[in-house]
């Protein structure tokens, strides 16, 4: 009578615990990238390797993104505004957008981010692809103070 008992119970043990793995499972947020080396930097201002690009744009995510046609799509921006001349583009920031940290992200803080490329000290390889902007090539040429 007691086998009988244990038999029992370990038999509904059993099924209990195999209807526990029926339930719903949160699914993997895993990212990963094989690179064949360390990245020189992630810092997406003075990224120049393969490597290094590949992470940064992963990380971080600008005002617009390409899509697969190489036409401007929303990042960052919700969207956006040009003037007829298409010399003035206006950007609105997506709402409650923040850093990790939960700071809010502001304009300020992309204007940093031009000056900093901008800035002749720095030495970004890349600060000639801001230099669409008005005056960013004279203030990365040390000719201007501001753009």
């Amino acid at each position: 009578m007691l086998a009988f008992r244990v038999i029992r119970l370990a038999l509904a043990a059993a099924l209990l615990l195999s209807l526990a793995a029926c339930g719903k499972s949160r699914p993997r947020a895993d990212l990963v990238f094989i690179n064949g080396a360390e990245p020189e930097s992630i810092d997406p201002h003075i990224v120049t390797d393969q490597v290094g690009m590949r992470i940064a744009s992963a990380l971080f995510e600008g005002l617009c993104r390409i899509d697969e046609a190489g036409r401007p799509q929303p990042g960052l921006a919700e969207r956006w505004d040009m003037t007829p001349d298409r010399k003035t583009y206006t950007f609105h920031l997506r709402p409650n957008t923040t850093w990790s940290d939960g700071t809010p992200l502001t304009t300020q803080d992309f204007l940093y981010s031009w000056q900093r490329v901008l800035t002749p000290e720095f030495g970004a390889d890349y600060a000639s692809q801001l230099y669409v902007i008005k005056n960013a090539r004279g203030f990365h040429e040390g000719n201007l103070k501001d753009f």
